[in-house]
Order: C-alpha cells, then sequence, then structure tokens
C-alpha cells in the first residue's frame, strides 16, 4: 500500500524535530561549562589583522583553533575547569604571540598586539685597505679613517715615518685595522709600538696614540 504525500511529510518533519533536538543537546553538553573569550589582533600600526590565527592550549593538550574576521576578532569558548589556559596568536608575517589567561572572571576584549618579523640580519663585510709597500704609518692611518669624521694621531714623529710593507688591513671596524699597522712594517722600520685607540664624543672622533 502507498504511503500518502501526508504521511510522508508528517514522517519528514518528525525527523527534522529529532535530528534538531539531538544537534541542540550535542551543543548544549559541548558548550556547557565553558564561556567565551574574546581577543582582538592588531599590527605594529593599530590596524586589524585579518585571517590571524588564534589557538588555545587546555591544561597542556591543543584545543579549538578560530581565525580573525576582518575587524581582527576572534572567539574561542574556554572551558570552565581549565587550570592552565595558553592562548596562541599568529600570522603570516609577524611574530606569535602567547598569553596565559585566567579560566575564569575575564570579561570585554582582549587586545594581541603582534609585531613584524624582523629582516634576517645581513653579515657585515670586512673591511679592506690596501697599503702600498713604502708607505708611512701616518699614510695608513689616514687611509683607515678616510671615512670618520675626525681623529688625532698621537705618535712620535719617527713612528709616522716608518714605512710599510705591502698588506691588505682586513677587519670590522677602523680600530681592527689600526692594530695591525705596527705588525706589517719594513723590517729596516727599527720601531717598535703599539696602536691604541680611543672613541670620544660618541664615536665621532677617535685619538690614536702609540705606546712602546
Amino acid at each position: 500500500m502507498a504511503m500518502s504525500s501526508t504521511v510522508k511529510s508528517a514522517l519528514i518533519a518528525a525527523a527534522g524535530i529529532i535530528i534538531a533536538a539531538i544537534i541542540g543537546k550535542v551543543g548544549y553538553d559541548f558548550w556547557k561549562g565553558s564561556h567565551q573569550y574574546t581577543g582582538r589582533v592588531i599590527n605594529e600600526a593599530k590596524k586589524p589583522l585579518h585571517r590571524a590565527k588564534a589557538t588555545v592550549e587546555e591544561d597542556q593538550g591543543v584545543g579549538e583553533t578560530q581565525y580573525t574576521d576582518s575587524e581582527g576578532k576572534f572567539t574561542l569558548f574556554l572551558k570552565d575547569t581549565s587550570k592552565a589556559t595558553l592562548v596562541r596568536v599568529s600570522a603570516d608575517g609577524y611574530q606569535e604571540v602567547e598569553r596565559r589567561i585566567s579560566p575564569n572572571g575575564r570579561t570585554g576584549i582582549e587586545t594581541f598586539a603582534l609585531e613584524p618579523v624582523p629582516p634576517p640580519k645581513e653579515a657585515k663585510d670586512p673591511e679592506r685597505v690596501t697599503i702600498t709597500e713604502g708607505a708611512t704609518v701616518a699614510d695608513a692611518v689616514n687611509a683607515v679613517m678616510a671615512g670618520v669624521a675626525s681623529f688625532d694621531l698621537r705618535c712620535d714623529p719617527a713612528f709616522k715615518k716608518a714605512k710599510m710593507k705591502y698588506v691588505e688591513l682586513k677587519g670590522q671596524t677602523p680600530t681592527d685595522l689600526l692594530e695591525q699597522i705596527p705588525l706589517n712594517l719594513l723590517p729596516n722600520a727599527k720601531v717598535k709600538f703599539q696602536i691604541q685607540v680611543k672613541k670620544l664624543e660618541g664615536g665621532n672622533v677617535y685619538e690614536i696614540s702609540c705606546t712602546r
């Protein structure tokens, strides 16, 4: 015997009610014992970050993950029974921020300010100064200090006039280069000195002296 359309409609409606009740019960059980935690993610210019990732870890277990909307907001549901709650927020091109929060009692929207990932540091090429054979110590000092605002060479005249070997001085700072000068004198220079360098006035002025 064929089922009438009226009976079919009634059965479909009843099935819909049962499914809705089941979903409602599951949803109630899931959210029961939880509370909302809302955050807002901004960048260094205090502009909202869209699609930033927010993840909660409760009692050392990874929980819910949400993504921010166009206003930079996200909402997580935290368990009232959690003893330790950690929220991590990240976005492409930004440094991750993590924050430990109290499971209960927090109200309002909490702000997470993300800073851009710093660019990788470039290795500084060593400074190079080529000294030709027969150049004097004074010539070498002038070559090394060519890019420095001001310097005062306080050395014995015999040392200033001492001749140098051909050498390529290498170092990261003018001080590195200057300290190599006494090591590269010609054998007939017959002077033995060490160079000492002091930075004065915030590093814009150098005082160069010699000691036996």
